[in-house]
């Protein structure tokens, strides 16, 4: 493993060290295991017990660690249909919004300035709206990047 997840993973193992016992017992020994074994042991994070975990500056890939976590063991079915549909509605959006920006980045290979400026003007008209995405949301999807990639 690289050292950004060996980071992650002794953030997580700190902030899970935080939580009600309930909580913790709902994660598989195995995932609690990986993690003491990828942790990176010498790293030392800044995790405050006494700040929500929205304010902590904690790495990218710990919080799709703990998005997993959340979705996996910690949601209700009702809830993982709910961040299911979000994480597909905003997948989409991702999708379409690369896909313009590649027609941009070619336009400005083909064409020269002033063509590419026309480009640019009939893409911007078809942008959609992009949503600003929750922060369970994004972390989520990492975390379903992340899989993908390893199943490769």
């Amino acid at each position: 493993m690289d050292n950004e997840f060996a980071y992650a993973a002794a953030e997580v193992r700190q902030i899970l060290n935080y939580l009600p016992k309930e909580d913790t017992d709902k994660i598989p020994l195995e995932l609690i295991e990986f993690l003491k074994n990828e942790a990176d042991e010498n790293y030392v994070s800044n995790i405050d017990p006494h700040k929500q975990l929205n304010e902590q500056k904690i790495t990218e890939k710990a919080k799709d660690i703990l998005t997993y976590i959340y979705r996996e063991y910690w949601c209700n079915e009702q809830r993982k249909k709910e961040l299911d549909e979000v994480l597909l509605k905003n997948e989409k959006i991702e999708q379409q919004i690369i896909q313009q920006s590649q027609i941009a980045f070619n336009a400005d290979i083909v064409f020269g300035s002033k063509e590419k400026q026309e480009v640019l003007q009939e893409v911007s008209k078809h942008l959609v709206n992009y949503e600003n995405k929750n922060f369970l949301i994004k972390i989520l999807e990492k975390i379903k990047y992340i899989f993908k990639r390893r199943a490769k």
